[in-house]
Order: structure tokens, then sequence, then C-alpha cells
């Protein structure tokens, strides 16, 4: 199980990071929907430079028995706002988006429903 919620955090925090970069590559005005199952209670966190992570909590291993394990993807686009960042485990549509915003380059927003 701890394999497969690791990946499933994976295959997500990818996905919203690819979907980011593409909102990105098509500037401002440019919204993309996807949908993504998160399999764990967990924040997921921008760094406010070029990353999405979220942490898979009490994954089993022979020697300690349980540790965190941190799941990260790059982003390249310094500005990214996330709501809600504290996730439940459950189907999520994601809608990212980056507005304009009066001809400045705002945030790229990340929507959670």
């Amino acid at each position: 199980m701890d394999i497969s919620k690791t990946s499933d955090v994976s295959n997500a925090v990818n996905s919203i990071a690819n979907a980011i970069n593409v909102v990105y590559a098509n500037g401002p005005g440019a919204k993309r929907t996807i949908s993504v199952y998160i399999p764990v209670n967990s924040a997921l966190v921008y760094d406010n430079v070029s990353s999405l992570t979220m942490v898979v909590t009490n994954v089993s291993t022979t020697a300690t028995g349980g540790t965190n394990k941190t799941v990260t993807a790059n982003v390249n686009y310094k500005n990214v706002t996330i709501t809600p960042s504290t996730l439940t485990k459950k189907w999520y549509t994601v809608t990212i988006e980056w507005p304009v915003n009066n001809n400045a380059l705002g945030p790229i927003t990340v929507t959670f429903s």
C-alpha cells in the first residue's frame, strides 16, 4: 500500500506541475482543468522558487518501521497560489489558471474542488 500511495501522490503532484507548466507556456489568460486522486491527507506546498512538494507519512521500511516520503515536482513559474493547500484523501477537479491582471504578471492559481 505504501508504494501505491507514494506512486499515486507522485502522479498527482507531477500532473499538477505539468499543468502549471502548460498554463505558464500559454501565457496570461490560459486555463487548464485536470482530475487527480490524492490518496493521503497532506499539504501540497509550493516553495516560491521552483517546486511543488507533498509528504506521504508513515511509509513503511524494514529498518525504521515507518518514515515520511517527500514527493517533489518542478514548475517553471515563480508565483503560484494553491487553494486549499491542505488536502484530504479523494478525487479532485483541479483548475490551473493564469488570470490577466491589468497587464501585470499575477500568480498562477491552483484551485481544488
